[in-house]
């Protein structure tokens, strides 16, 4: 059974390969153009509605937490085991990453997840709690339960510590007050969930396009995958066959004789394994010469443990070395195909599918299907073996029989005769490939041999015999081209009889076999039924739903006969081949009735006149019916009337069903089924079960002569016809067949094409044309009408291979006479097309055909690209105007629509693969100025009432097309791996959004200089300009994730304001009102029950999916009942919040009616155990949404721009984009990570540079020297002497000014003997007096007393301390030798890296060189100093003290609840030190901040002044722990705050030696650390200062470009919905920008003052508009009120620093705070809600 599946399936998988191939192809490089939706279904809000309802329903993402359920709990039970007591955020990831393989970019998922354990967001959590809320979520999301919820506060610290605030103690309240902001920092309102009704409908369309639009793009993705550039660009291959079934066989570890059950196509039947756990796989033996693309694999949820969670993929070259490539997991709420491999390029012999684990870790496994998909080269077309010994015999045969012509003419009278015998046995297409009765050894080589002999000897003569042969076998081929050859030939004997009737026949046979074999079922609507039904539940709609197992229809009492009429519902047409009927059993059974095609006026439907119409045959019976299946037995087809029935049915006793054929497939509009009588008279009323219509959908168009024949000969009963009915009837044989192809194209259905194009060009068509229409009869204009039917059929054809085909491959001949053939037969159309308007109807049906054949032409009639956008953008200067012929409209209809359908990549010539380094964007840019151009002209056109006939509608497809085509292009080039597409799509991106402004703005002020912005908004409505404008906004709200220019694309946008407030004014203030009177709507209902009682082990997870939904609404059944906890409901809403329900219905656990107000989403999950099962559920599910409301286009461009100007500044804001930033944003972030992680950071680094020191800043060097000149100077001074100290040869005598003070500084530091017997050398003595001078500078008590050394001339001597400093520079001597040493020993361990390591020798000269850099780079920051008694060092200092606090609150380190933190140590921080304690996470250093603990305010002051004590000290541990590896977390520290006092007290008892010169000063340790520490180089410090300042300069722009965009919103006020939906995107990234000013840390002190006065004044902005709308006295803002109010708390919410008290005083925040906080809130409430 498997294997005859199999068969079918590859025999339609060849069928479709054949039709591909033999209809020449379809043009590829349009084919990505369908996937973007089409201008309708984004900007009409009926169609969208419509679109957002058929993208794909899919279950929720399974939590990450759940997906790794069991592997966790294994890991905190091993650590619980091992001792451990907590886990911190850095371990959790780890984990994570290492059993689920996460990508670098997925860390955040696994943060969210550890989020949802740690109650305090300090980044640790207990080892016990975690595992207990695991065990007790059983995998789920733990954020929709309450019982976690319960847990969380419990295990929170902020619970006790509300004790803590009313203690006496002030540091207790500085900590929980930390903890409380950490708390609000994580549990923050998202800027969605802020109500503001007035945009909610708004934001329903917003989010249904982005669904729409993201659907689309992630779509034309996934198809530019589908053809890797080394499968397309094989230069041998010819094309690419699907191949729906890629393997040969299957083999199974186990269970083989079930293989098919997962082979046949129902998801019902699976195979299961038999084995031990983790040993089961399925191994697939691949067809050779196939890629494999697609592979995938069928589970169910309800299979519980038989289901396969964790499954990989392998590939190798035999089945004993397989290597994994794909490792997936399958989330336990699936149930369908799982795709394993997507995309993919594998063309290994072996695919072996591995069942690593299954859910909960069962034994066995099931899968209940499996899907591999792929392509398989096919070679060139060339000659087979067996073509070339035919045809070698052949010919050998034919070179006789020609040469015995010549003197036996007989011979060719005897062949024709044989060869008109064969034809008589082959019908029309039976020698092509899709036929079943298809020789295998007459291939198309063989019979195009046959053919070239038959043409040749009867060149002859050519008699009507001669030309009905080569008619019937190029018939017999499918050949188009010769079947036109041979009418072409026919054409000039019209009046020339033929024995064609059988032939004829044969014709009309074959097409009706055609239509019955592959007709389609249709999806029609009852329109009308002349009788009533039994019931309301009996009626005739009945008959049209599947399956048919109701009632059916019943008609009335006393009712025995019906008749119903069945349409499309629409004006389309439909073509009937087959009816199926199934009437009910018994004697009420229909026996017999009579069924019609037909059409009728346009109009409005009349059913009473339908039915008058058709009542002649109301009075049959069995009797009459049968008489007229004797009359009809005689009849033929053609001789059916207009009001004929087309088919007839009886029913048989023993039967119900039965299939109606009809005897002539109309065209038409309805459909009218007669059920004449039932089976037995007496019966009271007529039942009929159902039936179903299978046919086509066709156009609806005249045809030129339902007979298809001579209209000049008579009817005879003989076996001729003239030519003209051959012609006539050949002609429609062929063009409804190509018309058929056409359509199962169209359709993407799996098809046989019975015709072969091969040698079909343009040529044939206009010499075949050109005949037809020299000759002036009525015949011939029939002809030609069809003719022209069959070119449009044949278009894709003809255009095919020039896309695809190189210039070199087509012969220069046939490209010219296919040129020359194209440009008469186009001037020979638009001449018809121009001529007056004629009565003749078949004139009037030419010219009908004439004009969609050049509207469908374009790329036919010209052939070249090049061509075709020459001649475009010729006509589009001047197609606004009035004076043309109609052919130039429909030729430049024609041209807009060929690129706006099938190459809208024509008109931009964007590169397909890859991307040249000298593309020039110039072309591009212009094409798209050209479109706007043609725009703005437009709507001056527009806004003078002059008509744009249809020009207007194809300009705006084809722009929408090709901005469409452009913006796509952009995204598959971002989302891509190619940089340098990426840089392209960026810059093209940019420079045309700039132009694209432009001209919006000139058009916009040209018009608003005109008119009223009512005005304009009215007449322009339907232009391109605003189609355009709109599609631009929408395409860059769904680019906001992507790395694109965010502030540039921000600062062009904000030009627009105030034109948009001038186009959409007060007039849309009533819309918007509007809209928050409309009610919610019922979008959809669903109903779901079990069976009752429920089964166990149920497992079974529905979707109920809604898009425009904003809640749903559940109503359960009263008699809903389950098993307590066992057995449960569970609900999970669009936010991933579920709620369980059991036990029974009406309790206050589970309501009768629930409110899921998170849309548009809800997802339902029933489980039941293996015992004690109740009644189970049943209930109602109602989506409500937003009903459709009338939005201007104006209106819908200014809140567009509104959302897009503030998504683009939330993203700026949070440096999303690192493209702003420069070269520098391609600093490695391990690089990075480094220098913050590094001792000198906070003290050295983060400061600034001396002035001199910067690039570039020698201009505002003498600024800033005045600016601190009355300390300034001394330091310089002494920093300069150091430098020059650093920078001179040891090897040399100091000479010059200072010679005198360098010899007394080495004298005083030489007290020691130096060691320069270990590592000698100038470079290396260079090397300590750089390092020694860098230890100097960056000790402030060294520092100023060498100062005043310096100052003194050098009377003031140097303590010893210098000498101690001196040796501790010394003793790099000796890290240089250890270092030599170990690379010696290195090199020696490993021959082959010696060689390697030869280039980079560690040597201490090398060493000495890289310490004199460092050194001199410590001397370019400006000094650390140790006392600042004036009020800008105070500054400083209070500023660099709130630095630990803000670090506190970013980088959570562990603190207990605020009891605890008394007894810990309290490490002293000064900021005149520049010495701060280390996190012991120091992995986790994505910040610029080190770890400390927060200090209150009233203790700064002590810490400070006790820099040179005790707490100092007790940091030196920890700096000196920086490198080394994140250790578990404890609870609590080592040395309690009580323990330290103790040992303080002890310490002034004993007796202790005089600490060293390394103990007093622990900054002399970091920066040794940092001279030595070879992974941290002064280039990376200089890059990651150079960051930090590029980031602080976009940050500055975009804060300024967010100002002026708010002076611009905030007219007159800040309250009105574009100006609130700014705001509400702004807040969109507000995670990111919390701790924003700390992030920012080594910018320069400059500009970061500046960054923050450009906060101030956002900040004051909404500071001034919150307290000014008391003056607005205006109710309606009040929910407006309250979203500004949100803005402005949430962007206070930021790690501010004691020098911005001045700021809080100005703005009078605690006034501010309690005014808001005392506001009448039930007023808001009554308002929003």
């Amino acid at each position: 059974m498997g294997t005859a599946a199999s068969h079918s399936s590859e025999e339609e998988e060849e069928g479709a390969e054949e039709g591909m191939e033999g209809a020449g192809g379809a043009p590829q490089a349009g084919a990505a153009a369908p996937a973007l939706p089409p201008a309708e279904v984004l900007l009409e809000q009926a169609r969208l509605r419509e679109a957002t309802a058929r993208l794909r329903e899919a279950a929720l993402p399974e939590p990450l937490v759940s997906r790794h359920h069991s592997a966790l709990v294994r890991w905190l039970e091993e650590r619980l085991s091992r001792g451990d007591e907590a886990v911190s955020l850095e371990q959790f990831c780890e984990v994570l990453e290492s059993v689920s393989r996460l990508a670098a970019g997925s860390r955040g998922e696994s943060e969210e997840a550890f989020a949802q354990f740690d109650a305090e967001g300090d980044g640790t959590v207990d080892v016990e709690n975690m595992l207990e809320a695991l065990k007790n979520s059983s995998g789920a999301n733990l954020q929709g339960e309450l019982s976690h919820v319960i847990r969380q506060l419990q295990a929170c610290s902020l619970v006790p510590g509300f004790i803590d605030i009313f203690s006496e103690s002030k540091e207790r309240l500085g900590l929980h007050a930390s903890m409380i902001l950490r708390f609000l920092h994580r549990n923050r309102i998202s800027s969605t969930a802020i109500p503001y009704p007035v945009l909610e409908y708004f934001n329903n369309i917003c989010t249904m396009r982005s669904s729409v639009l993201k659907d689309s793009l992630d779509r034309l993705l996934l198809k530019e995958r589908e053809y890797p550039s080394d499968l397309n660009g094989n230069q041998e291959s010819d094309k690419l066959k699907s191949v729906t079934k890629c393997y040969t066989h299957i083999e199974t570890s186990s269970n083989s004789a079930d293989i098919d059950k997962m082979t046949n196509g129902e998801t019902s039947s699976f195979w299961q394994s038999d084995g031990s756990a983790r040993s089961h796989w399925i191994r697939l033996k691949m067809k050779p010469d196939v890629v494999l693309r697609h592979l995938s694999i069928a589970v169910a949820a309800n299979d519980q443990s038989y289901m396969p969670q964790q499954v990989t993929v392998a590939v190798g070259r035999n089945a004993s070395s397989l290597q994994e490539v794909r490792d997936v997991h399958i989330p336990s709420n699936i149930t369908g195909y799982v795709t394993l491999l997507e995309n993919a390029n594998i063309s290994q012999m072996y695919v072996q599918i591995n069942i690593k684990r299954c859910l909960s870790d069962g034994c066995d496994t099931r899968i209940h299907g499996l899907r591999a998909v792929g392509y398989q080269r096919v070679k060139k077309v060339g000659v087979s073996v067996c073509d070339a010994s035919a045809i070698w015999y052949w010919s050998l045969l034919t070179s006789l029989v020609t040469a015995s012509m010549e003197t036996n003419p007989a011979f060719v009278h005897t062949i024709l005769q044989n060869t008109q015998k064969a034809l008589q046995h082959m019908p029309p297409l039976s020698l092509t490939p899709g036929s079943t009765d298809f020789s295998s050894f007459l291939s198309p080589n063989v019979l195009e041999e046959v053919d070239s002999f038959l043409i040749r000897i009867t060149s002859c003569c050519t008699t009507p015999e001669v030309e009905l042969t080569l008619l019937a076998f190029a018939l017999a081929r499918g050949s188009v081209a010769k079947v036109l050859s041979s009418l072409c030939a026919i054409t000039d004997h019209l009046d020339t009889p033929y024995k064609a009737s059988s032939l004829i026949s044969s014709m009309a046979a074959v097409r009706q076999n055609l239509l019955y074999k592959y007709g389609k079922p249709l999806r029609l609507t009852l329109q009308a039924c002349d009788v009533k039904g039994k019931e309301d539940k009996s009626g005739p709609e009945n008959l049209l739903v599947e399956p048919w197992t109701g009632d059916g229809f019943l008609t009335e009492t006393g009712k025995t006969r019906a008749s119903i009429i069945l349409s499309t519902g629409t004006e389309s047409s439909f073509q009937v081949t087959q009816i199926r009927i199934k009437v009910r059993r018994g004697a009420i059974g229909a026996q017999c009735g009579l069924v019609f095609a037909y059409n009728a006026a346009s109009g409005r439907f009349h059913a009473e006149e339908h039915f008058k119409r058709f009542e002649s045959y109301d009075k049959w019976k069995l009797r009459e019916f049968k008489q007229f299946l004797k009359t009809r037995s005689s009849c033929s087809c053609d001789d059916l009337g207009e009001d004929d029935p087309i088919g007839w049915f009886e029913v048989e006793e023993e039967w119900d069903e039965v299939d109606v054929k009809m005897q002539q497939c109309r065209v038409s509009q309805y459909l009218m089924i007669k059920f004449l009588c039932t089976r037995q008279e007496s019966a009271e009323r007529l039942g009929v079960q159902g039936l179903s219509v299978l046919g086509y959908l066709r156009p609806l168009r005249d045809e030129p002569c339902r007979a298809m024949s001579c209209l000049q000969c008579r009817r005879t009963e003989e076996d001729t016809v003239c030519g003209t009915t051959l012609l006539l009837k050949t002609l429609h044989f062929i063009q409804q067949l190509a018309q058929d192809l056409v359509q199962q194209k169209e359709s993407g259905l799996k098809y046989k094409s019975f015709l072969d194009f091969t040698g079909l060009d343009l040529q044939l068509f206009w010499n075949f044309y050109n005949k037809l229409h020299q000759n002036p009869r009525e015949e011939c204009i029939f002809a030609q009408t069809l003719l022209l039917q069959l070119l449009q059929s044949c278009f894709s054809v003809l255009t095919g291979d020039n896309k695809t085909a190189k210039p070199q491959e087509t012969p220069q001949s046939k490209t010219a006479g296919h040129t020359e053939a194209a440009e008469e037969l186009y001037r020979h159309l638009c001449e018809v097309v121009d001529m007056g308007d004629s009565n003749f109807m078949p004139m009037k049906m030419l010219k009908e055909e004439v004009k969609n054949t050049l509207l469908s032409g374009a790329a036919v009639f010209f052939p070249d690209r090049q061509t075709r956008r020459h001649q475009l953008f010729t006509m589009m200067k001047n197609i606004t105007e009035q004076e043309h012929k109609q052919s130039v409209h429909l030729a430049f209809r024609s041209l807009c629509t060929h690129f706006s359908d099938q190459d809208p990549g024509g008109l931009l010539l964007l590169p397909e693969k890859g991307v040249s380094a000298n593309f020039d964007i110039s072309e591009v840019l212009s094409v798209m100025d050209t479109l706007l151009l043609v725009a703005a002209r437009e709507c001056e056109m527009m806004m003078l009432d002059v008509a744009q006939q249809e020009s207007g509608t194809v300009l705006s497809s084809l722009f929408w097309s090709v901005q469409g085509s452009l913006l796509s292009w952009c995204y598959l080039q971002l989302k891509g791996t190619d940089n340098a597409a990426k840089d392209l799509a960026v810059e093209i991106l940019k420079n045309y959004v700039g132009q694209f402004l432009s001209n919006i703005r000139t058009i916009l002020q040209s018009l608003l200089s005109q008119y009223s912005g009512k005005t304009i908004v009215e007449k322009i409505s339907s232009s391109v300009f605003a189609m355009a404008t709109r599609q631009l906004v929408i395409f860059l709200l769904d680019f906001c994730t992507l790395d694109i220019p965010y502030c540039t694309l921000l600062q062009g946008f904000s030009t627009l304001i105030e034109l948009l407030k001038s186009l959409c004014s007060e007039p849309h203030k009533t819309d918007m009102e509007s809209w928050q009177q409309e009610q919610p709507v019922v979008l959809r209902t669903w109903t779901m029950e079990s069976p009752h009682n429920y089964e166990n082990n149920c497992h079974e997870v529905s979707v109920f999916l809604c898009h425009g939904a904003i809640y749903f609404e559940v109503e359960f059944d009263e008699k809903c009942e389950t098993e307590r906890r066992y057995d449960y409901l569970e609900f999970t809403d669009a936010r991933g919040a579920k709620t369980r329900y059991d036990t029974k219905v009406g309790t206050d656990k589970w309501p009768k009616k629930v409110t899921f107000k998170a849309g548009p989403r809800l997802q339902f999950l029933f489980h039941s155990d293996s015992s004690n099962n109740e009644w189970g559920y049943k209930f109602s599910v109602t989506a409500y949404g937003l009903p459709d409301v009338a939005v201007s286009w104006g209106l819908d461009l200014q809140l567009l721009v509104s959302r897009l100007m503030g998504r683009l500044a939330s993203r700026s804001m949070a440096l999303k984009s690192l493209r702003e930033l420069g070269s520098e944003a391609d600093l490695p972030p391990l690089k990075v990570t480094s220098v913050l992680n590094s001792p000198l950071w906070k003290p050295v680094f983060r400061h600034q540079l001396c002035p001199e020191a910067l690039p570039g800043a020698r201009q505002n060097s003498a600024k800033h020297q005045d600016k601190n000149e009355a300390w300034s100077s001394p330091h310089d001074v002494c920093r300069n002497f150091l430098i020059d100290f650093a920078k001179s040869d040891p090897a040399q005598d100091f000479s010059g000014q200072k010679s005198e003070l360098f010899k007394g500084l080495i004298q005083a530091c030489k007290k020691q003997t130096p060691k320069t017997d270990i590592v000698a050398g100038p470079t290396v003595d260079q090397a300590v007096n750089s390092t020694f001078a860098a230890l100097v500078y960056l000790t402030p008590d060294l520092f100023e007393k060498l100062q005043k050394y310096v100052n003194s001339g050098g009377k003031v001597p140097l303590s010893d301390e210098f000498a101690q400093v001196y040796s501790l520079a010394d003793s790099i001597r000796i890290w240089m030798l250890e270092m030599k040493q170990k690379s010696l020993m290195g090199r020696g361990n490993d021959a082959e890296e010696k060689q390697n390591t030869e280039a980079s020798e560690v040597n201490p000269e090398t060493l000495a060189k890289l310490c004199v850099q460092k050194s001199l780079l410590l001397l370019n920051f400006l000094p650390v100093r140790a006392k600042r008694k004036d009020s800008a060092s105070e500054s400083l200092e209070g500023q660099d003290m709130d630095d630990p606090q803000q670090y506190v609150s970013d980088q959570c380190q562990r603190q207990g609840s605020a009891v605890d933190m008394d007894f810990q140590a309290a490490p002293s921080v000064s900021s005149s030190a520049g010495i701060h304690p280390v996190s012991k996470e120091g992995g986790q250093a994505s910040q610029s901040d080190l770890k400390v603990k927060q200090i209150p305010d009233l203790h700064q002051a002590e810490a400070a002044s006790a820099f040179h004590s005790k707490p100092v000290e007790s940091t030196v541990s920890q700096q000196e722990d920086v490198s080394s590896p994140p250790s578990t977390p404890t609870r609590k520290s080592q040395l309690g705050r009580g323990r330290l006092r103790l040992l303080s007290f002890r310490s002034m008892e004993e007796p202790r030696p005089v600490p060293t010169v390394k103990e007093k000063y622990p900054i002399l340790k970091s920066i040794l650390d940092f001279i030595k520490d070879q992974s941290l180089s002064h280039e990376s410090v200089l890059k990651v200062l150079a960051l930090r300042k590029s980031q602080g300069q976009s940050i500055l722009e975009v804060l300024k470009t967010i100002r002026q965009c708010l002076d611009s919103l905030g007219q007159p006020h800040c309250f009105h919905p574009p100006c609130v939906l700014f705001l509400l995107e702004l807040l969109a990234c507000q995670k990111d920008f919390t701790n924003y000013f700390g992030n920012l840390e080594g910018c320069g002190a400059e500009l970061h003052k500046e960054i923050r006065e450009s906060y101030y004044k956002l900040v004051l902005f909404l500071v001034n508009s919150v307290k000014g709308f008391s003056t607005i006295n205006d109710r309606s803002l009040l929910p407006a009120l309250s979203c500004v109010q949100t803005a402005l708390l949430h962007l206070l919410d930021m790690s501010w620093e004691p020098s911005d008290l001045s700021f809080f005083v100005e703005i009078q925040l605690p006034h501010l705070l309690m005014t808001t906080s005392q506001e009448n809130i039930s007023i808001h409430d009554s308002v929003i809600w």
